[in-house]
């Protein structure tokens, strides 16, 4: 629906242009384009968003890579620790999931922050889009009221 009234507010505006109303017809076609061009910017400003969020997630994978290599690092050591002190089994294995339950733990509360913002990028994607596309309308609708005020 927009692209028609958008075509058939660009043929009246040509049609103003060569019938005189030189004025109205370059303000018309120069109304419409700046709606295009705020609808542009503001998908800009999206795609920057959606990277940002893309940069994000990449970090938290790294961050989640770095925490399970402290835990194999420490569940490492803690096998050396038994093997050579002659540490109990049952003490080994406690260490173990005192380990294993503190990288969980922490794993679980870094996974609810990369969700939340995740969930914060794309309102923000989601806003820019509809912000983008309000504008050309605007632009439309802008031109259709001078289009009607003329005729």
């Amino acid at each position: 629906m927009e692209a028609a009234l958008a075509k058939t507010l660009f043929t009246v505006g040509g049609q103003a242009v060569t019938t005189g109303g030189i004025l109205t017809g370059v303000s018309m076609l120069s109304g419409i384009q700046a709606g295009r061009q705020q609808e542009a910017a503001y998908r800009q400003q999206a795609e920057g968003v959606k990277e940002q969020a893309h940069m994000e997630k990449l970090k938290a994978q790294e961050e989640s890579n770095l925490r399970r290599e402290r835990l194999l690092n420490a569940l490492a050591a803690q096998n050396v620790r038994s093997g050579a002190g002659g540490v109990k089994g049952g003490t080994v294995e406690q260490m173990k999931l005192q380990s294993t339950e503190e990288f969980e733990k922490e794993q679980m509360g870094a996974d609810v922050m990369s969700q939340a913002k995740q969930s914060g990028y794309s309102r923000e994607i989601s806003g820019l889009q509809s912000q983008g596309k309000q504008a050309y309308r605007k632009s439309l609708i802008s031109t259709a009221t001078q289009l009607a005020s003329i005729g």
